[in-house]
């Protein structure tokens, strides 16, 4: 079968247009992951920095009720932590399961936290199944607060 100047020419064309989009994803997406990424990492210490106060301020009693209110308030998924790493809270964990949780002591943001005062950090959620963005801080009173994180994807 004998194709036409107009077939081959939408051929060409669309194998063009092929090669620059896949060329464009494979050059871009890495840079455009960083450029987004970071984006969203500034906007968490904003609001982790911003929620500090209630967490400080809050009178002990329910952690879930807690992060799950920070949670609204932020637009991000809150887990409240306590210095010994147990969860106290997570605004996306019902109350009763919080028990199942990993210990938060060994996670990256965690330890960074506790160390120098701020944390972060990008891997799987076990419990979300998704990548995941981490930035955690201290509270202030570490004896009577717990330690946070707030998270979103990137």
């Amino acid at each position: 079968m004998k194709l036409g100047i107009r077939t081959r020419l939408f051929l060409v064309s669309l194998a063009l247009v092929a090669t620059a989009l896949l060329g464009g994803q494979l050059l871009l997406a890495p840079h455009l992951d960083a450029f987004l990424t970071e984006r969203v990492h500034g906007d968490l210490v904003v609001r982790l920095h911003l929620c500090a106060a209630v967490v400080e301020a809050a009178p002990d009693g329910d952690r879930s009720a807690l992060a799950r209110d920070l949670a609204a308030r932020a637009q991000a998924r809150v887990t409240l932590i306590a210095p010994t790493g147990a969860v106290l809270g997570d605004s996306s964990v019902p109350a009763e399961r919080l028990g199942a949780l990993d210990n938060h002591l060994s996670r990256p943001e965690v330890r960074d936290a506790l160390a120098s005062g701020h944390g972060d950090s990008v891997h799987l959620s076990s419990t979300l199944r998704s990548r995941m963005l981490y930035v955690a801080a201290p509270s202030g009173a570490a004896a009577r607060s717990p330690a946070w994180s707030a998270r979103r994807c990137p």
